[in-house]
């Protein structure tokens, strides 16, 4: 082995810094590593400091938004990791999805969802072993005992901040038991802030509950336990920097090669959406609806004879009711907007019966598909989703009511057969229409905005205008 003759020799070359970069791709995943039992491995890894943290988390990562129970009556102000994991596609603006979630057959007794032993992620660390035999089998060639020596300490350093940052996962699930095995079944209904989107989720009351519990990430060690772990991890680290810093320069250059493939393999795993690190036992199917074909046209006009003092003549009169007056004003909402997609140079056309393109939706629309996928509008009620005033309030009452199956003044939502394949088909209630016409009846109605009426000052108070007080300037008033 060839080691230094004198002090003097000592090199503390910056190759050692490639061994500590790309943490940011090990951050990614540490969490998701730290369930599984390669994570404890002796070998080569990029940037193992990474996974020495200041506190040991709590809980899985969540996301803005909420989660509602569409007739269970839960909230939760956040997306839980659950919610992300069954559900990871990201919905465009305004965007309502429509999904089924059940059981797969086999798996009930298995956990929700649990890191995939087969993933990615065992493969780092099998290539980081091997890489690190094969460099010690090199030091050993080329009598480098500095190379020797790196090796070993960079390999148990991954072992150890490896074992102070294990954890298992602890997820609270439904109780089995057979009250409640009779509670009805639950819609999820699931609102991101960010899109202004909606996810209607149909599964039973135990998947539902799932939507509203916060797992736990127990750590192996406690905090005491971890500090001495990670000081350990720090001093091998630092040491095996040195060692690499004085290694023949044969080796640095393999050390760097390693490092640099280790750092491309870790960004191709990070690079991937988290849900590829993780399994589940349900099964998640997407259901397709659309809006109702349009609304029948008007009766024709009814001529009536109208008595003069010459004699009869026949006149046309209309009958109009308040659902027609609806219908027609959604008509003429719908109108405009296809004429100012028209004028924006939109090539496709759209009619009553093609929902609006992803860019042109809105809110509105979002809300009454939820609102009649679910079959309900109570759960706009325990959130803020829907804004808060007297319009808002009867529009949501009165499209809970039309969504409704046994509704008389519309078609309920129902199941249709296109091409073999199931598609459903929304309540055909013009929810534009009748917002329009509320507002127009709250405009009539009442007045938010305080009007000022126009009189003269020394008219209403004299005693202000003969004091000189009207006339001084606003900042020495």
């Amino acid at each position: 082995m060839i080691f230094l003759d004198a002090f003097s020799e000592l090199q503390l070359d910056i190759v050692g810094i490639v061994a500590i970069l790309g943490e940011a791709s090990v951050l990614r995943v540490s969490q998701i590593s730290g369930l599984s039992w390669h994570h404890e491995l002796p070998r080569l890894m990029p940037a193992p400091q990474a996974l020495l943290k200041h506190s040991l988390e709590k809980r899985l990562p969540v996301e803005a938004g909420k989660v509602v129970g569409a007739y269970s009556g839960n909230v939760n102000l956040e997306l839980n990791f659950f919610c992300q994991l069954l559900h990871p596609r990201e919905l465009k603006n305004y965007e309502v999805e429509f999904v089924t979630v059940k059981k797969r057959k086999g798996m009930e007794d298995h956990p929700p969802y649990e890191v995939n032993p087969a993933g990615s992620l065992r493969t780092l660390s099998l290539l980081g072993s091997a890489l690190s035999v094969i460099l010690i089998a090199l030091s050993v060639v080329y009598g480098d005992g500095w190379a020797l020596i790196g090796t070993i300490l960079l390999s148990l350093t991954s072992t150890l901040v490896g074992f102070a940052s294990r954890w298992k996962l602890e997820v609270k699930q439904p109780a089995k038991d057979v009250k409640l095995m009779k509670i009805h079944d639950s819609d999820v209904v699931i609102f991101y802030p960010r899109t202004g989107a909606l996810r209607i989720v149909r599964c039973s009351e135990f998947e539902s509950r799932l939507y509203f519990t916060s797992e736990s990430c127990k750590s192996l060690l406690n905090d005491t336990w971890y500090r001495v772990f990670a000081l350990l991890g720090t001093v091998t680290l630092i040491f095996g920097l040195i060692c690499i810093g004085n290694a023949q320069t044969i080796m640095q250059v393999t050390f760097a090669s390693t490092y640099v493939l280790l750092n491309i393999s870790y960004w191709l795993a990070s690079s991937v959406g988290s849900h590829k690190h993780w399994i589940h036992s349900y099964d998640v199917q997407v259901q397709e609806f659309d809006l109702p074909p349009p609304a029948a046209p008007a009766a024709p006009p009814v001529p009536t004879e109208i008595s003069t003092d010459s004699q009869p003549v026949k006149r046309t009169t209309f009958q109009t009711t308040d659902q027609e007056k609806d219908d027609d004003i959604e008509r003429n909402v719908r109108r405009r907007t296809t004429m100012r997609f028209r004028t924006a140079s939109f090539q496709r056309r759209y009619t009553d019966t093609v929902r609006f393109a992803k860019d042109g939706r809105i809110f509105t629309t979002a809300l009454w598909e939820a609102i009649a996928l679910s079959g309900t509008s109570d759960w706009l009620q325990r959130t803020n989703i829907a804004p808060k005033n007297d319009v808002w309030d009867r529009w949501i009452q009165m499209a809970g009511e039309a969504a409704r199956m046994d509704s008389p003044d519309c078609k309920g939502t129902h199941e249709i057969i296109v091409q073999g394949r199931p598609r459903i088909v929304l309540s055909a209630w013009p929810y534009r229409g009748v917002l329009a016409r509320l507002f127009a009846e709250e405009q009539n109605q009442r007045k938010w905005r305080p009007e000022w009426s126009d009189r003269q000052l020394e008219n209403v108070y004299p005693e202000i205008v003969h004091s000189g007080i009207a006339t001084q300037a606003p900042d020495s008033v």
